[in-house]
């Protein structure tokens, strides 16, 4: 898999991140399982620390729609 480096800046999180190279904050998870070890400080502390590497896994257009979790309420 590809990747791309993103260092964190103040107020970043998981899902802020996901919306912005996804366009889904709900993509969240893929940036976190490719960051296992900054995710687990993520779930303490949902504000990532500015100046953290972390990779933005690269995927297809294709690959975002089918892992796209809507709310129930939206069908």
């Amino acid at each position: 898999m590809e990747y791309l480096d993103h260092t964190t800046r103040t107020g970043d999180r998981l899902d802020l991140l996901a919306s912005r190279y996804y366009g889904d904050s709900f993509q969240w998870t893929r940036i976190m399982e490719a960051n296992p070890t900054e995710a687990m400080l993520a779930l303490r502390e949902p504000v990532l620390a500015a100046g953290t590497l972390l990779k933005i896994p690269l995927v297809a257009e294709a690959d975002l729609l089918a892992r796209t979790t809507y709310a129930p309420w939206r069908g």
